[in-house]
């Protein structure tokens, strides 16, 4: 009979050790049984505890980035991905050409990410597929030209209006390379 915490405590640990293989099998049939009570348990102690896992998930990160090597993982990851993955390499373009268009026709440069702003990166991937097949290297032009839009306002905040006109779906083509930048600034 177990007397006291420290030896309540031994016998869980030696428990444990000793049933391994069927405590995970168990945690397993559990997990499969209730899986949305417990998708709804983490969702309500995420938001309960929101700041705090923000804080976690920082200090991570922070870390991490700091681990060797880990530039070179992550470049080669991207370049991996863009090369592999056509939604990704889409993507990334668009996002490649909004930073440069904030950069070039605002004084403040992005402040928020896409989703922010309210632009469907998905709805533009799918009006861009499927990918032609060409011999030429393909950009992704704005059939109406970037520098027509007003990006800003009078008073330096972004013209939310016009940034979605600007990066609509219906205003993406592809274009060869040499076209696009023969065509430049004109529509």
């Amino acid at each position: 009979m177990v007397q006291t915490k420290e030896q309540l405590k031994e016998y869980q640990k030696k428990y444990r050790e000793k049933n391994k293989e069927k405590l995970k099998e168990y945690s397993l049939q559990y997990r499969k049984k209730n899986l949305n009570k417990i998708r709804e348990k983490d969702k309500e102690y995420r938001k309960e505890n929101y700041e705090k896992e923000k804080e976690k998930r920082k200090e991570y990160n922070k870390e991490r980035r700091q681990t060797p090597g880990y530039k070179e993982r992550m470049r080669n990851y991207q370049k991996e991905k863009r090369l592999n993955d056509p939604e990704h390499q889409i993507k990334a373009k668009v996002k490649n050409n909004m930073n440069r268009a904030f950069r070039r026709y605002t004084k403040t440069g992005k402040v928020q990410s896409s989703s922010k702003y309210g632009l469907d990166l998905k709805a533009i991937f799918q009006k861009l597929t499927p990918i032609p097949k060409s011999s030429e290297p393909l950009h992704i032009d704005h059939i109406r030209p970037l520098v027509s839009f007003k990006l800003e306002d009078d008073n330096g905040t972004i013209n939310l209006k016009e940034l979605k006109k600007a990066f609509a779906p219906e205003n993406h083509q592809w274009l060869t390379a040499k076209e696009n930048l023969s065509k430049g600034a004109k529509w």
